[in-house]
C-alpha cells in the first residue's frame, strides 16, 4: 500500500479519488522534513550526502515502527487488528507495514535514505 492512498483517505473513502489529496499531503509532508532536515545539518554544522541518507534511513525506520503502525488508532478508515475491516477502507499496516507486501520495507527504507541523500547533497549548513 503506497502512502498516498494511506493519507488520502483521510479525506476521502473512495480510494481513486484519494490519489491527488494523498499525492499534496505527501508533498507538504516532504517540505517539512525538508526544513527539519536543513536545521539538522545546520545544527551539527555539516551535510552530505551520506549523512542525509542516514538521516533518511533513520526516518524510514521511524515511519515503519512508530508512525505506520499507530495509524489504525487515528485514521477514520482503516482497521485495526483487533476490529477488522468492518467499515474500514484499508487493512491494518501491523509493523514494518508487513500487510503492504515484502517489498514495503525494502521500498520504503531506500526511498527514504535517497531522499536524505538528496537533501544532504544540496542543503549546506
Amino acid at each position: 500500500m503506497p502512502t498516498r492512498p494511506m493519507l488520502g483517505t483521510l479525506f476521502t473513502a473512495d480510494l481513486d479519488r484519494s490519489r491527488f489529496p494523498g499525492i499534496l499531503l505527501h508533498f507538504i509532508n516532504g517540505q517539512v522534513f525538508a526544513l527539519v532536515y536543513a536545521s539538522a545539518f545546520a545544527l551539527i554544522g555539516r551535510s552530505g550526502w551520506l549523512l542525509g541518507a542516514a538521516f533518511g534511513l533513520v526516518h524510514g525506520l521511524l515511519a515503519l515502527t512508530l508512525i505506520i503502525p499507530a495509524l489504525p488508532a487515528i485514521h477514520p478508515r482503516m482497521a485495526s487488528e483487533r476490529t477488522g475491516l468492518k467499515f474500514a477502507v484499508l487493512e491494518p499496516p501491523a509493523l514494518f507495514a508487513q500487510n503492504y507486501g515484502r517489498r514495503t520495507v525494502a521500498v520504503t527504507l531506500v526511498a527514504h535514505a535517497v531522499y536524505g541523500a538528496i537533501l544532504g547533497g544540496f542543503l549546506k549548513p
